[in-house]
């Protein structure tokens, strides 16, 4: 008879206990990505490293707290693209395209198509030109400014904060 119940303890023990880690891990896993020193060298090489800090100056005075910035996975998906960075901040993550100084992302059209399955599809139509479409599991939200586009990956408060903290021409 004790044996069911001391289940029932440790079942709840272990809930409490995976509720409360779950977010520190989750946390960590961004957090890694800041102290990974690979990362951290590559980022430093990136050609839009001075783009993407003059990028966290902006936010910083806006009221973010940016933790740190990386190279992007997603660099060279557009045509002329000067390169990409992943930002880590107390907000959240996103990552942010850069054109080269004369061009803009003013001519491209993205174009969200939701699955049934839930998940979303991108593609894109204008200038400049991307060869490939996007899916994700959650939706994404692309913020054009100028020659900076940012992806937020489902999350429209982030997003929302983006828009007012980097104005449109």
């Amino acid at each position: 008879m004790w044996i069911p119940m001391l289940r029932k303890r440790n079942l709840a023990a272990i809930v409490v206990v995976l509720c409360s880690v779950w977010p520190t891990v989750i946390t960590a896993q961004q957090s890694d990505e800041c102290r990974n020193k690979r990362g951290q060298s590559a980022w430093v090489s990136s050609p839009v490293y001075n783009d993407a800090n003059e990028l966290s100056l902006k936010l910083t005075q806006s009221g973010f707290l940016v933790e740190c910035i990386r190279r992007s996975k997603q660099e060279h998906l557009f045509e002329g693209e000067k390169g990409a960075a992943w930002f880590s901040t107390n907000r959240g993550v996103f990552e942010v395209w850069f054109l080269q100084e004369d061009q803009t992302f003013a001519s491209l059209e993205v174009v969200e198509q939701p699955q049934p399955n839930g998940q979303y599809g991108y593609t894109f139509r204008g200038t400049p030109q991307i060869s490939t479409s996007i899916d994700s599991a959650k939706r994404l939200y692309f913020i054009k400014r100028g020659r900076l586009m940012f992806e937020v990956l489902g999350d429209s408060q982030l997003a929302n904060s983006l828009e007012q903290a980097v104005p449109g021409p």
